[in-house]
This record gives structure tokens, sequence and C-alpha cells, in this order.
């Protein structure tokens, strides 16, 4: 059901044109009507993802189909089982390094992070705000980190601050690069890892969803256009196939349509929502 609701999503969502001005356009007779919008905003519970699309259950029982603008800000918060971590990742940690940039002990609390200007890529002494472009003293050369020892191992070791990309995974030891430094790690089997991300496609059906600046067309209620939004998981994000605890489902005929009429139950949702289909047919 959840393939098919996805697929409808995006039928309906392939009607509309990104928003222009202060409203969403749509071509009629090589001319460019525009139409008029209001601001949206909502809170509720994720039902299905789609591609460019949420569809969310609201607090007051409306069903919204909201495209995501390609420039929105996003943040997704929650947790994630250590074994979801894995190599293409950005991790952020903290760890006493030594000059081979060997971690000295496993690490049990780490955070899966999307690289921004606010959050950026580097290596930095334990309590030292990181500069943009992820430039930091221990980033610098001749700081001595991440250079070959000549002779026996150094002793000598330091607390830093790494947020970087993980290239490798060999018999449970990652490689994170971060900049120009390479630090290699291993994740404590009970580690606690974090999720801050900027990446709405891991949401979940029971995902708590907030909507805090968008838009929708006047008088047609059902779709909308989301530039800031933020999603709570209501479970850890875990390997496809890893059992999980089962999440808790809207009741069906509870729900209702912007214009207030009750879904019959047992109908795909997005089939019954009339007020979203005509939106979409009319920005077509």
């Amino acid at each position: 059901m959840l393939c098919r609701t996805a697929l409808t999503i995006a039928a309906v969502l392939g009607l509309l044109a990104p928003a222009q001005g202060q409203g969403i356009r749509r071509p009629r007779n090589d001319q460019q009507r525009q139409l008029p919008t209001e601001p949206f905003a909502a809170d509720g519970s994720v039902e299905a993802v789609g591609r460019g699309a949420i569809r969310m259950l609201t607090t007051s029982n409306q069903v919204w189909m909201v495209w995501i603008d390609p420039k929105a800000v996003i943040h997704v918060s929650g947790t994630a089982e250590p074994d979801f971590v894995r190599p293409g990742m950005f991790i952020r940690f903290t760890a006493e390094i030594d000059k081979r940039g060997d971690a000295q002990n496993k690490i049990d609390k780490l955070t899966l992070f999307t690289p921004s200007k606010e959050n950026p890529v580097g290596i930095w002494p334990e309590g030292a705000a990181p500069a943009a472009g992820g430039e930091g003293a221990a980033n610098e050369p001749g700081s001595g980190f991440g250079e070959d020892v000549v002779g026996p191992r150094s002793p000598t070791t330091a607390v830093y601050s790494v947020a970087g990309q993980i290239t490798g995974n060999r018999r449970g030891k990652l490689s994170v690069n971060a900049l120009r430094a390479v630090v290699n790690i291993e994740l404590a089997e009970k580690a606690a890892v974090a999720v801050d991300l900027a990446d709405y496609t891991v949401a979940k059906n029971g995902d708590k969803i907030s909507v805090s600046k968008g838009k929708m067309v006047v008088g047609r209620p059902g779709v909308a256009q989301a530039s800031e939004l933020n999603i709570e998981l209501a479970q850890p994000l875990a390997l496809p196939g890893r059992k999980k605890p089962p999440r808790t489902k809207p009741t069906t005929n509870q729900r209702t349509t912007p214009s207030g009429d009750k879904d019959k139950a047992g109908k795909d949702a997005v089939e019954k929502d009339e007020a979203g289909k005509e939106a979409g047919k009319e920005m077509g």
C-alpha cells in the first residue's frame, strides 16, 4: 500500500511546478498564470514518504500532501542502531587520538550528520570551535597529526573533536576522512548513535513532523509546499530486515480531508483526498 501511495504522491505532485515569487506558476497557452498562495504550517505524523513529498496526517486529522522545496531547511532528529552506521555516512565524535590517527578507545557515542556551512567537516582540539570549511589547528600542516612516526609508536595523544565521512570498514574498524586527516576508530557494541540529518527520506510512518514554514494555493487545501520542516524519528534507524518495535498507526476512520469529509475505512487516503487531487489538476 505504501508503494501505491508513493506512486500516487509522485503523480499528484508531478503536476506541481516549483514556486516562483509569491505563487505557483503553470503554463497555459504559452503564458504563465500565477496562482495566489497563502502561508501553510502544520504539525502531525508521517504517513508515507514519496519522491519529493511527504504525506502527513495533521493533529486535526487532516491528510495533506506536502511537497518538499529543493532548497528547504530540513532537520531530522532521533537515534540509530550502531550497525546502521556504514561507509559513505558522515559522523561526529570526540576521542583520544595518537599521531597516527588511531583512536585509543572504542567510540561509545557519535552523531550522524549532514555536512553544511554550520556543520563543517574537519578535526579540532577538544573545545575548539570549528572554522569555516573545517579548518582547524589539527588540520594544519606541521601539527604532527596524521604524520608518519619513525621508529617506535609515539605515545603522544590528545583529545580531538572529529567530523568526517566514513570511507572504509575493515573488520569492524572504520576509517573516517576528516579533510587533511584520516582517523581510525572502532565502535562500541552498544554505542549511542544520535541523528542530526537534513534528509527527509529516512522518515517512516509514525514519525512526528512539523512544517513550520510553507505555502498552499488559496482555496485548494490538501496540497502544500514546505520550505522549513522538522522530523522526529519514532524509532531508531536500522538496517532493512531488522526487527523493530511495531509503530502506532493512526485510526483510519478518524481521518478527514481539509474540507472535513471522513475517509472510508479500508481505502487509500490519497485517492480519497479529493481536495488535494483538484489542487494538483488545477496547478497542472
